[in-house]
Protein backbone atom coordinates (compact mmCIF):
# COMPACT_ATOMS: atom_id res chain seq x y z
CA UNK A 1 0.00 0.00 0.00
CA UNK A 2 2.89 2.39 0.76
CA UNK A 3 4.33 1.91 -2.74
CA UNK A 4 0.91 2.50 -4.32
CA UNK A 5 0.56 5.82 -2.45
CA UNK A 6 4.06 6.90 -3.48
CA UNK A 7 3.40 6.06 -7.13
CA UNK A 8 0.15 8.06 -7.00
CA UNK A 9 2.05 11.10 -5.66
CA UNK A 10 4.74 10.75 -8.33
CA UNK A 11 2.11 10.50 -11.05
CA UNK A 12 0.37 13.61 -9.71
CA UNK A 13 3.64 15.57 -9.71
CA UNK A 14 4.49 14.37 -13.23
CA UNK A 15 1.03 15.32 -14.47
CA UNK A 16 1.36 18.77 -12.90
CA UNK A 17 4.75 19.30 -14.58
CA UNK A 18 3.36 18.21 -17.96
CA UNK A 19 0.42 20.60 -17.52
CA UNK A 20 2.75 23.47 -16.67
CA UNK A 21 5.02 22.62 -19.62
CA UNK A 22 2.15 22.49 -22.11
CA UNK A 23 0.79 25.82 -20.88
CA UNK A 24 4.17 27.56 -21.09
CA UNK A 25 3.52 29.30 -24.40
CA UNK A 26 5.46 32.41 -23.46
CA UNK A 27 9.03 31.08 -23.41
CA UNK A 28 10.32 34.47 -22.28
CA UNK A 29 8.80 33.64 -18.91
CA UNK A 30 10.44 30.22 -18.65
CA UNK A 31 13.11 29.97 -15.95
CA UNK A 32 15.42 26.97 -16.34
CA UNK A 33 16.55 25.62 -12.96
CA UNK A 34 18.95 22.93 -14.15
CA UNK A 35 22.20 22.82 -12.26
CA UNK A 36 23.51 21.81 -8.84
CA UNK A 37 20.83 21.30 -6.20
CA UNK A 38 21.01 20.25 -2.56
CA UNK A 39 19.78 16.68 -2.08
CA UNK A 40 18.94 14.42 0.85
CA UNK A 41 17.31 11.01 0.97
CA UNK A 42 14.50 10.50 3.44
CA UNK A 43 11.62 12.70 4.48
CA UNK A 44 11.38 15.32 7.21
CA UNK A 45 8.80 18.11 7.38
CA UNK A 46 11.45 20.52 8.75
CA UNK A 47 13.20 20.37 5.37
CA UNK A 48 10.36 22.46 3.88
CA UNK A 49 11.22 25.46 6.06
CA UNK A 50 12.64 28.36 4.05
CA UNK A 51 15.53 28.94 6.46
CA UNK A 52 16.38 25.27 7.02
CA UNK A 53 20.17 24.74 7.08
CA UNK A 54 20.88 22.29 4.25
CA UNK A 55 24.65 22.92 4.24
CA UNK A 56 25.39 19.28 5.16
CA UNK A 57 23.33 17.93 2.24
CA UNK A 58 24.85 16.37 -0.86
CA UNK A 59 24.86 18.29 -4.14
CA UNK A 60 23.59 16.62 -7.28
CA UNK A 61 23.06 17.88 -10.81
CA UNK A 62 19.44 18.31 -11.86
CA UNK A 63 17.89 16.97 -14.13
CA UNK A 64 20.07 13.84 -13.81
CA UNK A 65 18.53 10.89 -11.99
CA UNK A 66 19.80 10.44 -8.45
CA UNK A 67 21.00 6.93 -9.40
CA UNK A 68 23.60 8.46 -11.71
CA UNK A 69 24.59 10.96 -9.01
CA UNK A 70 25.76 8.38 -6.45
CA UNK A 71 22.48 7.10 -5.01
CA UNK A 72 22.19 3.95 -7.12
CA UNK A 73 19.81 1.39 -5.63
CA UNK A 74 17.94 3.84 -3.40
CA UNK A 75 14.16 3.66 -3.65
CA UNK A 76 12.19 5.96 -1.41
CA UNK A 77 11.58 9.59 -0.56
CA UNK A 78 14.13 12.29 -1.27
CA UNK A 79 14.20 16.07 -1.10
CA UNK A 80 15.71 18.54 -3.54
CA UNK A 81 16.42 22.16 -2.57
CA UNK A 82 17.69 25.08 -4.61
CA UNK A 83 17.62 28.85 -4.52
CA UNK A 84 17.30 31.31 -7.36
CA UNK A 85 17.03 35.04 -7.69
CA UNK A 86 13.74 36.45 -8.86
CA UNK A 87 15.46 39.56 -10.23
CA UNK A 88 14.92 38.53 -13.85
CA UNK A 89 11.23 37.80 -13.33
CA UNK A 90 8.69 40.32 -14.50
CA UNK A 91 6.46 41.81 -11.84
CA UNK A 92 3.22 40.85 -13.58
CA UNK A 93 1.93 37.67 -15.14
CA UNK A 94 2.74 34.00 -14.77
CA UNK A 95 6.18 32.45 -14.84
CA UNK A 96 7.14 28.85 -15.52
CA UNK A 97 9.93 26.92 -13.87
CA UNK A 98 11.74 24.30 -15.93
CA UNK A 99 12.96 21.51 -13.68
CA UNK A 100 14.16 19.19 -16.44
CA UNK A 101 15.51 19.24 -19.98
Amino acid sequence: MKLKGMLKKLFTIALLLVTVATNAQDLDRLLNLRGDWKFSIGDNTKWAEVNYDDSSWEEIYVPRRWESEGFNGYDGYAWYRTKFSGDELEKEGAHYLRLAT
